[in-house]
């Protein structure tokens, strides 16, 4: 269990508007303004957070924003490499049991795909079937009319 609490920080429709305010001249204040009014506790679960969000990217202009606002407010920096290196193994930790599931989800998907792929086989069969029961059928009709108009 991480020591560190994840909140959502980046979400993906926000991700781009954000990296751009953490980029550049508006570097500095993005940072401040995140995190000036949380305690020192959540800054640190904002960094982490803000590190799987962008797929642990420890260079990402969000996270390089935040990290230098906690290390002016007087954040050691043994604890901020240990946000990094935490959010990092737990985004990938994450991230393999997404694939996971992902997989075990894409495994039932096919399965019932091709349970119905059978049934719709099965389906055809007995549509292919009958179709030509009755063209036998319509058939049989016509040789007998023909039949009985010959005599």
């Amino acid at each position: 269990m991480s020591k560190y609490v994840y909140e959502q920080f980046v979400t993906p429709d926000q991700r781009e508007k954000m990296t751009v305010d953490a980029s550049g001249v508006r570097k500095g204040f993005f940072g401040a303004a995140k995190l000036q009014s949380l305690t020192p506790e959540k800054r640190l679960n904002v960094l982490y957070s803000a590190i799987r969000d962008v797929e642990g990217n420890e260079n990402h202009p969000i996270v390089q924003a935040l990290q230098q606002h906690i290390e002016k407010s007087g954040v050691e920096a043994s604890v901020i490499q240990d946000i990094i290196t935490t959010a990092k193994k737990d985004f990938i930790g994450v991230s393999a049991e997404q694939r996971e599931e992902n997989s075990k989800e894409l495994r039932e998907i096919q399965e019932i795909t091709e349970a119905e792929r059978g049934q719709k086989s099965e389906q055809e069969r007995l549509a292919r079937e009958q179709e030509e029961r009755q063209k036998s059928e319509q058939e049989r009709l016509a040789r007998e009319q023909e039949e009985r108009q010959k005599s």
